[in-house]
């Protein structure tokens, strides 16, 4: 399992930072000190992920990668 950092801006509506981790403990320090560099920062949104890999993250959480992937949702919702 690996672990990925995502910085979401929302008004650029695209992920502006991408780290990858493989030790939980060191994704997790990395989230903290994250969030507290982008508290009260109202365009930002920080979001710890696992999977397996990048590929699996795009598919999983399509909407952060939505230009990117050609999409804006998640294959899994289409037709829902």
């Amino acid at each position: 399992m690996k672990h990925f950092l995502l910085t979401f801006n929302l008004v650029e509506g695209r992920v502006t930072e991408l780290k990858t981790f493989a030790d939980s403990a060191a994704a997790g320090r990395a989230y903290v000190h994250a969030e507290r560099k982008n508290a009260g920062d109202p365009d930002r949104e920080i979001v710890l992920v696992g999977a397996d890999s990048l590929a699996t993250l795009k598919m999983t959480h399509a909407h952060y990668f939505g230009d990117e992937a050609g999409e804006s949702t998640s294959p899994y919702l289409a037709g829902v």
